[in-house]
């Protein structure tokens, strides 16, 4: 089983800004606690420690079956024959604005990002992501690995560009 480095501190700091839904209702929660008087304040307060305290248990995970996500709200369960690839991207998107790394499913037609990583250098999400990689390919799996605009990191991204020949 493969754990990535953790950095808790750094990750709990960072999360709530990690993408634009996060940061709306960090945002306004804050508004709620400031300009609410009463019970709303009470439970906006309560409601924005809790939602803080849940960036504590962000976490990867990977075996010889897949990969176990738990983000914020949800925990997946990424079946490798599921993922179709994987991008540790420096840039920030229109929804992220941390960058991090984005695990592609087939299944759903879109990528679950792992929020575990928002705290890792781009060194560190370009590491995970290729060791990510390597579990799936010990157990059979094989799917490209992109960085910063579409730039392949492993074999099969390179194969996939038309880079390598044979």
């Amino acid at each position: 089983m493969y754990r990535p480095p953790r950095h808790k501190w750094r990750t709990f700091l960072r999360s709530p800004l990690a993408d634009t839904f996060t940061c709306t209702l960090v945002f306004a929660m804050f508004l709620l606690i400031i300009f609410a008087r009463g019970w709303p304040a009470i439970a906006a307060g309560a409601g924005l420690s809790l939602f803080l305290l849940s960036g504590l248990r962000l976490a990867v995970e990977a075996d010889a079956v897949g990969i176990r996500v738990t983000n914020r709200f949800f925990r997946h369960r990424i079946r490798w024959g599921d993922v179709v690839y994987i991008t540790a991207s420096d840039r920030r998107g229109m929804v992220q604005l941390i960058p991090t790394i984005v695990v592609g499913r087939a299944s759903a037609g879109l990528g679950n990002s792992l929020d575990a990583a928002v705290g890792l250098t781009p060194a560190q999400r370009r590491e995970v992501a290729l060791r990510l990689a390597q579990v799936a390919a010990d157990a059979g799996y094989r799917f490209p690995v992109f960085g910063t605009n579409g730039e392949p990191l492993n074999d099969r991204a390179r194969a996939d560009k038309g880079q390598i020949t044979g």
